[in-house]
């Protein structure tokens, strides 16, 4: 199979879109990002320091495996393991893709970052708020992980994605060829566009 480049697929995004295919999307990992919020709920319902403090940690699980379930949503994720991103790079990309509020996910950092540098007490309030603010941006996010199977255009292409090596196939005229990415740029590009159908 010939490769395809990016600017062909970004050319073919313009074309008239006539359909998309879903389904449900589990986490690609072991513990997801709900379960590391029901631990952390059931931490916090224990109010001494040691309930506090795993709540803190869970509720810091909870949001980076998420991220990292949407970053693989969006076949970003070994582009993220391959340049080892951190933290706030990741939040930059998801803020690009218009998904999140930096600010909002800021503050459990650092509340995290105050816990495990500084080894500061978490009080209760910084509990509750840090669980609020995580059932949020669950609820808000679950709508992402729909998986955006396939995209039809035109009657003519057909693109389907290929998560397990973050690229994509696309089908034109009866002859499939392969999409490989050689920039951030190029596949923040296309993660835009899917981002788009995907809140439609």
């Amino acid at each position: 199979m010939d490769d395809c480049t990016p600017e062909i697929i970004l050319e073919i995004f313009q074309k008239t879109f006539t359909g998309a295919m879903y389904e449900s999307s589990a986490s690609p990992f072991e513990i997801d990002s709900h379960q590391f919020l029901e631990f952390a709920i059931l931490d916090s319902k224990n109010e001494d320091l040691h309930g506090r403090v795993n709540a803190l940690s869970n509720i810091k699980r909870a949001i980076e495996c998420r991220i990292d379930e949407l970053l693989f949503i969006l076949c970003l994720y070994k582009k993220k393991e391959g340049e080892n991103w951190n933290f706030p790079k990741k939040i930059t990309v998801l803020t690009e893709l218009d998904i999140i509020a930096p600010r909002i996910l800021g503050r459990i950092n650092r509340q995290r970052n105050l816990l495990e540098h500084e080894y500061t007490n978490p009080s209760k309030e910084n509990i509750e708020d840090a669980l609020d603010v995580t059932i949020l941006f669950l609820g808000y996010t679950d709508r992402f992980m729909e998986n955006l199977v396939e995209i039809n255009f035109d009657d003519e292409y057909t693109c389907t994605l290929d998560r397990e090596n973050d690229r994509f196939e696309v089908e034109i005229k009866g002859e499939t060829k392969i999409v490989n990415f050689d920039s951030s740029d190029e596949m923040l590009e296309i993660a835009k566009y899917f981002v788009s159908r995907i809140r439609k």
